[in-house]
């Protein structure tokens, strides 16, 4: 089952099976952290859950979020609801790891080579190149 699912060739049913077991757990996974943290019956949550996208409109009529703005807003609430300092600095935080980093920055700079350098200089010539012809008459 390691190779399932394979681009190579079709998904085996046992291996359909397999994939939407964990598809399903991941799924139920989901539906309970949403029934947790949003207060919401499980029916009203899995009726909803089925993949689509929402509007922020169409979100807070689900109750789905508590409002609707941007970092004003929120900063705003924090402020009256949790006595933070709307003047509180705030600061992003790069909270990849230095091998994530380090793997990134690599191929990053691999796949800036390879287009620039050798497709640039090169073009397709590099990709497609037709075979040696064996002798010509």
């Amino acid at each position: 089952m390691k190779d399932q699912p394979n681009p190579f060739h079709p998904l085996s049913p046992e291996g359909r099976a397999a994939l939407q077991g964990v598809i399903g757990d991941m799924y139920a996974q989901f539906v309970g952290k949403v029934v947790a943290g949003r207060r919401l019956p499980e029916a009203e949550v899995r009726a909803l859950a089925d993949g689509r996208v929402f509007t922020g409109r169409q979100a807070l009529a689900a109750g789905l979020v508590d409002a609707i703005g941007g970092e004003p807003e929120a900063r705003a609430w924090q402020a009256a609801e949790k006595q933070v300092p709307e003047s509180l600095p705030v600061q992003d935080l790069d909270i990849r790891g230095t091998a994530q980093r380090l793997l990134g920055a690599s191929l990053g700079a691999f796949v800036k080579t390879l287009i620039s350098e050798w497709v640039g200089v090169d073009g397709f010539n590099l990709l497609w190149q037709l075979p040696p012809q064996a002798s010509v008459r």
